[in-house]
Parts: C-alpha cells; sequence; structure tokens
C-alpha cells in the first residue's frame, strides 16, 4: 500500500517478512515485527516490487539506491524517516517501539 503523504510503501501480504520503501530515496527495507521491536534489514527493489506497486498505480521503476553498500550520513536520515513512520504510523495493527536496522 502507498501512504502518499510519507511517500512510503509498506506490503505486508508477502510471505515470510515485510517490506517498505522510501520512493523518495530509493530505500528498501524488510522488516519483521516481534513483541515492538521491527527489525529491518536493507534490501533491493525486485521486479516483483515494481508490479506490486502498479497496483497502487505508482512507477517505482527507475528509481535507484546511490547509498547501497554505505552508512553514511545520509543513510541515517533516510532510517530515522523509516523509523518514525513505523513508530508513529497507524498503519500497523502492531505497536512498534523500537526500531533496529542490521546492516550486513
Amino acid at each position: 500500500m502507498y501512504y502518499e503523504n510519507e511517500k512510503m510503501i509498506v506490503d505486508r501480504n508477502t510471505a515470510g517478512n515485510s517490506y517498505i520503501i522510501d520512493v523518495e530515496s530509493g530505500f528498501k527495507a524488510e522488516f519483521n515485527i516481534i513483541r515492538g521491536i521491527a527489525y529491518c534489514w536493507p534490501d533491493e527493489i525486485t521486479e516483483k516490487d515494481i508490479e506490486r506497486a502498479k497496483i497502487d498505480n505508482l512507477d517505482i521503476s527507475r528509481i535507484e539506491y546511490p547509498f547501497a553498500g554505505h552508512e553514511c550520513k545520509e543513510v541515517k536520515d533516510i532510517c530515522k524517516k523509516v523509523e518514525d513512520f513505523l513508530k508513529l504510523s497507524k498503519y500497523s495493527t502492531r505497536k512498534v517501539e523500537k526500531v533496529r536496522f542490521n546492516f550486513i
């Protein structure tokens, strides 16, 4: 589902983990919420993600994430935006108290 005000796509219908995409930056993170903690790890946008976004009339096929493999101020700012969305959003029935990012 696309959240236009926040410019975020959240998909909770996938088998296994859910994912969130920041459309402005191209950052995608898969996540799993366990006991109020959202565990997130960055991933690539796939063809399946692009097809799902088309359901919401959104073309994400051309967005690129320029910070792959880097942990810099821009990445921290994006992670903060994702964290705020997950913690403050009304989309989820589960309360998120903390967000942890796992970078490999």
